[in-house]
This record gives C-alpha cells, structure tokens and sequence, in this order.
C-alpha cells in the first residue's frame, strides 16, 4: 500500500484556492481544520499545491475529504506526468507507450477507493487495437504487488472445461465459490445470503445452478417484469461477503460482446458498489450499445482511449521495429499511415510494404463489420468514402438517390453503431483514415466513377 499512497501529483491551484477562499480559510487555517478532521495535511502541502507543485497522493485524498468532493475535481486541467515512487509501468512494453495520463487516472481511482473504502467504477473505452486491454493488465499486474484482491471477466469467453459462463464465473469469484462447485453448494450459499424467494432464484440462475422447473418459471416472469427489487436484492447478497478490509478490484473487459444478464449485473453492480472497497474497471470498444457512453454509465468515472501523438507513435514504432538506417523512411510512413493507432502501427511495421499495403489483419476487421451492413448503408459508406475522410448527411444521400435511381435512405447512424465513422462536430468522419482505404479498395470502377461523376456536379 505504501507505494500506492506515497506517489506525487499536482493539484489544480486555482481549484484549491478557489475552494479555501469559499469557505473563508487562510492557509494556516485550513491545515488547522484538517488536523481538527484527524485529516493530515499541512501548511506546506497547501503552499506547495496551491503554488502548483507535486503533492503526496494522501494530500489530495485529504483535501478531497475535507471539501467533500471527488478526487478529480482537484487535478481537472493538470497535466499528469508518468508514475512514480516505484509504481511506475514500463512504457517500453507496446501498447502502454503514450498511456501515464490513463494509468495515472486509474492509480487515483485505486488510491480513492483504498482510502476512502467507497466503490469507484472506471469505464475504458475506444476503438478496437488502441490497446485498452494491455493497458488494463498492465495496471492490474502492478497492483499485485500490493496484495489486492483481484478478479478478471471476458464478457465474451467462457470460463473452464465446463464451459462456464461469465456471469456464473464472476459471480462464483465474487462468492470465493470453485469454478466447478456442485449444484448442492450453490444453493446452500444462495440460500444463506438471500433474504427474499425472488432474489434466491436470482442468485442460482447468476451462478449458472440448474433450476426445478417451479424455478423457472418464476425467473422467467422476473424477467418478464424486469422486477428490479429482485435484480437489486440479489446484487446485494453478491457483495454481501466484501470483506471491508480488501480492497477488491474487479476488471470486466469486452463489454461491448456481453449479453443482456451480464450488462444487467454489471449495471446492477456499479449503483450498488458505494459502500463497498470495490474498484470496478469495465473496457468495451465503441461498436453497438457502446458506440456511445450507455446512459447507465453517466456517472462513472470515463476514460476514452484516442490516438498516440507523433512522438509516442515514433517511439513505439522503433520499440516495434528497430529498422536499420535504410528503412527509416518506411517506418516514417508507417508511423504517417497508422495516424496514432498503436495495434495498426505494429502491423504495418511486420509487412513488406508498409506505405502502400493495409495489413492484411486490418482488412478482415473492416470487411467483417462491412458484411453486417445492408445494402443501402454500405452504398452509403461507399459515397462517404469517396467524398473523404469527413462528410455530411446531404452528401451521402444525395448522390445515393442519383445513383440508386431510388428514394433509398442510409442510415449513418448504424455505420457509428459498427464502429466505421463517428461524429465530427456537424459531420461524420471515418474512425480511421485506412477504414476509408479499405472501403475505397473494395470499390468496383463503374460504381465508383458513377459517384465521382455526381460529387463534381
């Protein structure tokens, strides 16, 4: 724990100066106020922030309990730099290269819930090879060092010989159940925690016991009715057996591929874990229901992945490939070509041609999500596509109704759900400029002239 508290971090000045002058507080005075709170925080520490230097993490966790308000308020605005006091991550290591502000964040939600033993949930989110799940067990390894209790979900990949779900693992991890515990252990402990028939029944079906058929019938109709007492008192008999005194950090990755029980315990989860030492670390890539923050996320803490700027890509491109003099070039543009995407930069640094080829793992993935696509919207990208990287709504589909010959309608907003363009202000734009190449490549000549034809009327 010692590593965890004892790192450094600037304060934002005029925040803290803004909040002591609000309640009528000299400096002196507020470090009198915090001792008084059995708070330890001294007239330095205040000098030394509000002059804009590094400060103990514990000085901010002080201050923030003092003023009553979260941690981030206090370093809104402050430029993070990498970490230290021996919890620092090795950046040479891929994808972490360019992430000390994320994992910075991360430490400080860890450092919140270790000192104030109050449930944070950090949810993770970007484009798919921007590296959120290297990153996630990055920090989770580094935790290890300080005995934290630990547990790790894929949302979409089942657990065990048996083929365990996720939700039943989660749940039987939660509960210090064994992965292949028998029907008869499941229903003692479900039986013990429950306090209600509804929430018993919950709780079997979460930790994958096979139900009578009387049971079924009753989840069903839970279901039905989306009864949320149930859903509610089943979640707290989950958290029941916290210890207070662990800290618990619980890392679900690929969200986004989660089916609908397991959003709905994760949801139920994030309201419920306040009074609980828990730090909740979810990661989906914006695709589907996650191509925006789900509303029942609002009040997590958020932390978009986006891309590496020029220097952090330079240096990971030569981590990836440490190319001799003569190729220099090609790895500059590659760096160009990838646009700071860490997962596409170390793939165009594996092929023989890395200025004028899309790696070959990078097609697939576009061309998975473009066969999802209808007919009118893959037109539409298509247009899209031709007319740049950014476009508008008109555009598409005024040359869409010329050349289908039809009133026929593209609906931008399922490419945003696929995860192919985004919002840009009041355009759209693709996620990445070699998803455009890819969707230009798969262009035949006639379509392709036809459209060009209608963008320069």
């Amino acid at each position: 724990m010692k590593k965890i508290i004892h790192g450094r971090i600037a304060l934002n000045a005029d925040t803290l100066k803004r909040l002591r002058k609000k309640k009528g507080l000299s400096q002196d005075k507020l470090a009198d106020e915090c001792a008084d709170r059995h708070l330890q925080v001294s007239v330095a520490s205040i000098k030394r922030a509000e002059a804009g230097k590094n400060v103990l993490y514990r000085i901010v966790l002080n201050l923030a309990d003092f003023f009553d308000i979260a941690v981030t308020t206090l370093i809104e605005g402050v430029p993070i730099t990498p970490w230290s006091d021996g919890f620092g991550l090795n950046d040479s290591d891929g994808y972490c290269i360019g992430r000390g502000w994320e994992l910075q964040q991360l430490q400080l939600l860890y450092s919140n819930v270790s000192h104030r033993k109050k449930g944070v949930t950090a949810y993770v989110s970007g484009m798919a090879g921007l590296g959120k799940t290297h990153m996630m067990e990055s920090f989770l390894a580094q935790l290890q060092t300080v005995g934290v209790t630990q547990v790790t979900v894929n949302a979409n990949r089942r657990v065990s010989a048996q083929g365990l779900s996720p939700l039943s693992y989660l749940c039987r991890q939660l509960l210090g159940l064994p992965v292949d515990m028998d029907d008869r252990v499941g229903r003692q402990k479900a039986a013990v925690l429950c306090k209600t028939p509804d929430a018993f029944i919950r709780l079997m079906d979460w930790l994958g016991v096979e139900l009578l058929p009387g049971e079924q019938n009753l989840l069903v109709t839970l279901k039905q009715t989306r009864n949320q007492q149930a859903l509610m008192h089943a979640t707290e008999a989950l958290l029941r057996q916290l210890n207070q005194n662990t800290i618990w950090v619980l890392f679900i990755d690929d969200l986004h591929l989660a089916d609908e029980d397991f959003v709905e315990l994760i949801d139920a989860l994030h309201r419920q874990i306040q009074t609980k030492p828990l730090l909740l670390l979810l990661c989906a890539t914006n695709v589907g229901c996650f191509s925006h923050i789900p509303p029942w996320l609002d009040d997590a803490y958020c932390i978009t992945l986006g891309a590496l700027n020029g220097d952090d890509a330079k240096i990971l491109a030569h981590s990836v490939a440490n190319q001799p003099d003569s190729c220099q070039s090609s790895k500059q543009r590659a760096v160009e070509r990838a646009s700071g995407h860490p997962g596409l930069l170390t793939q165009l640094l594996q092929i023989e041609r890395p200025c004028s080829t899309v790696p070959s793992p990078w097609v697939v993935m576009v061309m998975i999500q473009l066969k999802k696509l209808s007919g009118a919207e893959l037109i539409g990208l298509q247009i899209a596509a031709v007319f740049g990287f950014y476009f508008t709504t008109e555009q598409v589909h005024l040359v869409l109704a010329y050349v289908t010959e039809s009133a026929v309608y593209c609906r931008l907003p399922l490419l945003v759900y696929a995860g192919l363009i985004k919002h840009a202000g009041c355009e759209y734009c693709f996620q990445h400029p070699l998803i455009r190449e890819v969707v230009i490549n798969q262009l035949c000549g006639d379509l392709r002239r036809r459209i060009s034809r209608v963008r320069v009327k």
